[in-house]
């Protein structure tokens, strides 16, 4: 599925991001229009991230304990996520592999729960040092953890992993960008297990430069929980988004629509005029879908990619289909 939201979709937005006195009047807006016994999946999806932690907006509403079912399911079954995880980890562990490290949206949700809100669970990723390749995935498949089956010796950067529950985890030994390892990382704690996460500016780097496509949360709802009174190493952020162009539009949303203060030099994209900035665009593009899929990026699988996808990239900017 995309991430491209409706304007239903964006009064929770609000109603999450906004502080308290703005963020009542979305909430209000959006029960005003919508039954929450027929609600769409998306919405009922974003609905337990929205008002966790916010029961007294709940208080006369007559399908309180139809959301408060749904905000109940959502807690069980990121708790569920987050006890799977902890076991990769403990298992690698075992196996004396101790440098993985979180990322994605199992990283970022812990700034949700920091507004005691939750983040629908994805399936985690795990960065481990190339090295560590082999030694992981003998573990992981001897745990009944499956393996797909192209089998990862045809994998560059990383590979899905999938369980018959179907519960799945994205092991990456490969970086979403060039640069070089962070400088630092984060304690996250598990149930039962305590992990290392990427600092905030990695993954607010990860959000911007990610296409519509390659999430299932528009992007807003990470980027805001990263940004939103938090101090960042702008620095940083500038050196990991390297001037692009889909970055540096979505900076400028945050600061135009969202209010979130962020340095002018960050918000402009790569100079050179429309041909180069969208040839670093299809480029980029074109090693973020390669990369999810786990393959290596070829001069035949970018003109593959290009024929494929070319309204997108050669025509509309902003985008991925």
């Amino acid at each position: 599925m995309t991430a491209a939201q409706t304007a239903s979709q964006k009064l929770l937005l609000g109603a999450f991001a906004w502080p308290e006195h703005k963020a009542v009047v979305c909430w209000r807006q959006w029960r005003e229009g919508v039954d929450i016994v027929n609600l769409e999946a998306e919405s009922a999806r974003l609905l337990p991230t929205v008002v966790h932690g916010r029961s007294k907006w709940l208080a006369e509403d007559p399908a309180r304990n139809i959301i408060q079912g749904l905000c109940r399911r959502a807690w069980a079954e990121h708790q569920i996520g987050l006890r799977s995880l902890a076991r990769i980890v403990n298992s690698l562990r075992s196996a004396g592999i101790s440098s993985g490290v979180l990322c994605g949206s199992a990283a970022i949700g812990r700034f949700y729960a920091e507004r005691k809100s939750i983040r629908p669970f994805e399936s985690p990723e795990l960065l481990i040092g190339s090295h560590d390749v082999d030694a992981a995935l003998g573990v992981l498949s001897s745990e009944g953890w499956q393996l797909p089956q192209t089998g990862p010796a045809d994998k560059h950067y990383g590979v899905w992993l999938s369980q018959a529950s179907g519960e799945r985890v994205h092991l990456i030994w490969q970086r979403r960008w060039n640069c070089e390892d962070p400088a630092r990382t984060n304690s996250f704690e598990l149930p039962g297990a305590t992990v290392e996460v990427l600092p905030p500016e990695e993954l607010l780097a990860v959000v911007l430069l990610t296409p519509e496509a390659g999430s299932q949360l528009a992007w807003q709802w990470d980027a805001l929980s990263i940004t939103t009174e938090r101090k960042l190493d702008w620095r940083r952020i500038e050196t990991l988004i390297d001037q692009d162009e889909l970055a540096a539009s979505r900076l400028r949303e945050l600061r135009n629509e969202w209010g979130i203060t962020v340095p002018g030099y960050l918000m402009h994209s790569a100079r050179g005029g429309f041909l180069r900035q969208r040839i670093r665009r299809i480029n980029r593009d074109y090693r973020w879908v390669t990369r999810n899929d786990g393959a290596r990026p070829s001069v035949t699988g970018l003109a593959a990619y290009c024929v494929k996808r070319w309204w997108r990239v050669f025509i509309v900017p902003g985008r991925e289909q």
